[in-house]
């Protein structure tokens, strides 16, 4: 359970624990660590989208084409 929301200056934390946050707010700006909301990982629900079929996906063909690589995860450093 995250800890209670911490204020530093103009920039307000929800920390998970002293090296996570969930969220953090400058100003106006909220920044989510969505990552902590998946079901799952990004590999699998990419890969379920692409079983659905890309026709489900007109906008994305329409702007990226139909490449499999438009329909595939991409490799992203992490955080560690």
């Amino acid at each position: 359970m995250p800890d209670e929301k911490k204020k530093y200056g103009n920039i307000d934390i929800i920390p998970l624990n002293k090296e996570k946050y969930l969220q953090f707010e400058i100003r106006e700006l909220r920044f989510l660590d969505l990552y902590q909301f998946l079901s799952t990982s990004l590999e699998e629900l990419v890969s379920l989208l692409l079983k659905a079929g890309k026709k489900h996906f007109a906008h994305t063909q329409k702007h990226f084409g139909t490449s499999d690589l438009v329909f595939a995860k991409g490799v992203f450093p992490t955080a560690t």
